[in-house]
């Protein structure tokens, strides 16, 4: 796969996902799955949620973490 950096595009073979918890105030790794997107079960509905993304190459050496932050809006 092909991700973004500022360095321009690189391939990773994978990426690790962590969610910020602010009960231990530190990112708690999301299960490895076998697809992307990654996704996370069982979030809480309106609020927003902070995501710490890492590229791992081939070779096991990784990117620099990237910040994102989602917005899960309420239920109806």
């Amino acid at each position: 796969m092909s991700w973004w950096s500022p360095a321009g595009t690189e391939s990773y073979n994978s990426a690790r996902v962590s969610r910020w918890n602010p009960q231990t105030a530190t990112f708690d790794p999301l299960p490895d799955t076998e697809y992307w997107p990654t996704r996370d079960y069982n979030v809480p509905t309106g609020t927003t949620l902070w995501y710490q993304v890492v590229g791992v190459r081939d070779d096991g050496s990784t990117s620099q973490p990237v910040l994102v932050g989602v917005a899960v809006p309420p239920v109806p």
